[in-house]
């Protein structure tokens, strides 16, 4: 007799695996005899465990989530313009919006990528130029699937809020729940390791300070909400660095930035120097790039929102093994694990 049934992942728990156990009744012959036995028998059963891992590496880097469709730049899954030059040199971009306008640059804007997908249509218009080395796809008929969206977002603890905010040059921002604004004045500060939750406020980084996130064991900055309260926004800016490692292991695995559920825009500009190892994912809102923010520094850097602008440049590695993130548009394999 063979049993099957769906079990979680041995190697990562949101993974899905097939559990099949098999079960053979076999009769004792000489044994029976000795005990005098005739009629005995022996159960036998061997279980084994495949998981579907997903890749880390995928085809793609940005991928949009919006499905509407695009009737101009204002509602393109992702835009370019104002002269942004991004650089997906070693990755593509995957836009689930349909309609002619589903892809849209303009304005002298550029954009550099291995891959496009698009759901619907694209634009180049006004100076604009899209060099893509390998496929574009317009039309596709699969969106694109975000790979976190299993993912459970932490709970606030907010009967025991860390304090400290606005935080200034010398200071250690620690793991824990933040209620309100988490606020950086100046200066540089380190942050983590560990889940930085901001629970019902923005996180306002000013005044050309630096944050260092990237000590051993990794950290992720977590947007929620709770009491009726609103999830607010990543407002990173003003000639900020922010250098940030994700964690490799544990339910956040892979994910630096994380704002599974909110609606308002999140900001990342004015000279803005983004070094992210690990994926910045927003699916719910729109991330905008703007005035010469870049990410330059980091060899593994994911983008998911429900919708991206570009103004400023960046740049995105796709270097991504032993990360913790799972590739967008990534090949799943099967592996016996038990």
């Amino acid at each position: 007799m063979i049993t099957t049934e769906i079990v979680s992942g041995i190697k990562n728990p949101l993974d899905v695996a097939i559990s099949a156990t098999v079960q053979y009744t076999l009769p004792l012959l000489f044994s029976a005899l000795a005990m005098n036995r005739p009629n005995s028998t022996i159960t036998l059963s061997a279980t084994a465990i495949a998981e579907l891992i997903p890749g880390q590496i995928g085809k793609y880097c940005v991928l949009a989530l919006d499905p509407g469709s695009a009737t101009g730049a204002s509602t393109a899954g992702i835009q370019f313009s104002n002269g942004s030059s991004v650089d997906l040199s070693q990755c593509g971009i995957e836009v689930n919006a349909t309609g002619t306008d589903a892809l849209y640059l303009t304005g002298g804007a550029s954009l550099l990528a291995t891959s496009v997908s698009v759901g619907g249509g694209y634009v180049v218009t006004q100076g604009a130029s899209m060099t893509v080395s390998g496929t574009t796809t317009t039309n596709a008929t699969t969106p694109g699937a975000n790979p976190y969206a299993t993912v459970v977002p932490p709970t606030p603890d907010t009967s025991n809020c860390v304090s400290g905010s606005p935080f200034i040059t010398g200071q250690h921002i620690p793991a824990g729940t933040y209620c309100g604004d988490l606020t950086i004045s100046y200066g540089t500060v380190t942050m983590g390791p560990g889940t930085i939750i901001i629970n019902n406020g923005n996180f306002n980084p000013g005044g050309g300070s630096t944050i260092n996130a990237t000590a051993a064991g990794g950290t992720t900055i977590v947007m929620t909400s709770s009491g009726g309260g609103t999830v607010g926004s990543m407002n990173i800016g003003n000639g900020i660095t922010l250098n940030i490692t994700a964690p490799t292991t544990g339910p956040l695995a892979g994910i630096a930035l994380f704002d599974p559920a909110g609606t308002a825009t999140s900001n990342i500009a004015g000279g803005a120097s983004m070094n992210v190892n690990g994926a910045m994912v927003f699916p719910t809102s729109i991330v905008d790039y703007s005035n010469g923010s870049n990410n330059s520094g980091a060899a593994c850097t994911q983008l998911i929102a429900y919708q991206v602008v570009f103004t400023g440049g960046a740049t995105f590695a796709n270097n991504c093994a032993g990360t913790g993130t799972q590739g967008i548009g990534a090949n799943t394999t099967t592996t016996l694990v038990q």
